[in-house]
C-alpha cells in the first residue's frame, strides 16, 4: 500500500485528530448534564425535605391523639416511618409509571424533529433494565435518607402534651 503513496506525504489522521472541537464540545456537554443533574438532585432533595416537615408537623397533632390513647413514643415514631417510607414507595412508583407512559406515548406520537439526513428522525426511546433502577433507587434513596433525617430531628423536640394543649 505505501508503494502507491510517497513516503513524505502519507499522514495518518485519527477521527479524534480530524474532529476535535466535537470531542471538546461532547465532553463540555457531558460537564453540563452531570452539573445539571446535580442541581436537580439538589433541588428535588430539598422538595423533598420541606415537603416532609410540612407534612410531619400536620401529623404531629394525629400522633398526639394516638399517644393519649396509650401508644409509647417509639411504636408512634416507627408507625410515622413506615407511612412516610411507604409514600416515598408509592410516589416514585407513580412516577416511574407516569414517566414510562411519556415515553410510550413519544414512542408512538413523537414528532419528526430532525432534518431528513437523518434515518430515525424521532426522539430515540430506549428503557433498559439498569435506567430503571437507577431512576428507582436514586430518588428512593434520597427520600428515605432526608425521611430518617427529618424523623430524627423530630425525635426529640416534640412534646405531645404539649401540642394536646394547644388544640383546645
Amino acid at each position: 500500500l505505501l508503494r502507491f503513496f510517497p513516503k513524505d506525504n502519507f499522514e495518518l489522521n485519527s477521527w479524534y485528530d480530524s474532529h476535535q472541537t466535537l470531542v471538546w464540545a461532547l465532553g463540555l456537554e457531558t460537564s453540563v448534564m452531570v452539573f445539571l443533574f446535580i442541581a436537580m438532585t439538589i433541588l428535588v432533595s430539598l422538595c423533598i425535605v420541606s415537603g416532609l416537615l410540612l407534612f410531619f408537623d400536620k401529623v404531629q397533632l394525629d400522633l398526639s391523639s394516638f399517644w393519649i390513647l396509650g401508644a409509647s413514643r417509639d411504636s408512634l415514631e416507627s408507625a410515622a416511618g413506615r407511612f412516610f417510607i411507604l409514600l416515598a414507595l408509592s410516589s416514585v412508583l407513580f412516577g416511574l409509571v407516569m414517566g414510562f407512559g411519556f415515553l410510550m406515548a413519544i414512542e408512538i406520537y413523537g414528532i419528526e424533529i430532525l432534518p431528513a439526513v437523518f434515518v430515525d428522525r424521532q426522539i430515540p426511546v430506549f428503557i433498559t433494565l439498569k435506567g430503571v433502577l437507577v431512576s428507582f433507587f436514586i430518588p428512593f434513596g434520597i427520600g428515605v435518607m432526608f425521611l430518617f433525617w427529618v424523623l430524627r430531628s423530630f425525635k426529640g423536640k416534640v412534646d405531645y402534651l404539649e401540642r394536646v394543649r394547644s388544640v383546645g
